[in-house]
């Protein structure tokens, strides 16, 4: 049987092959396609991920962040 995810992480996994999820820490690790991004903030944003870390990386095509979720 399939563990059913998290709306959060299933919502990464769709946009990239490189994923980390800490739960100890609520935080996703995520690198993606810059034209992704914007689509990934805005959904995890609704789910109180805020933006911890930003990388562009070199070929300027990827972005690798951090989210951590909020506390509320």
């Amino acid at each position: 049987m399939k563990k059913v995810l998290p709306l959060p992480y299933s919502i990464c996994e769709e946009f990239s092959d490189t994923l980390l999820h800490d739960s100890n820490r609520n935080s996703i690790l995520i690198n993606v396609k810059l034209d992704y991004f914007s689509i990934i903030y805005k959904e995890l944003q609704k789910h109180n991920y805020v933006l911890v870390f930003k990388k562009y990386l070199s070929n300027g095509s990827n972005i690798t962040c951090v989210f951590k979720k909020e506390d509320k």
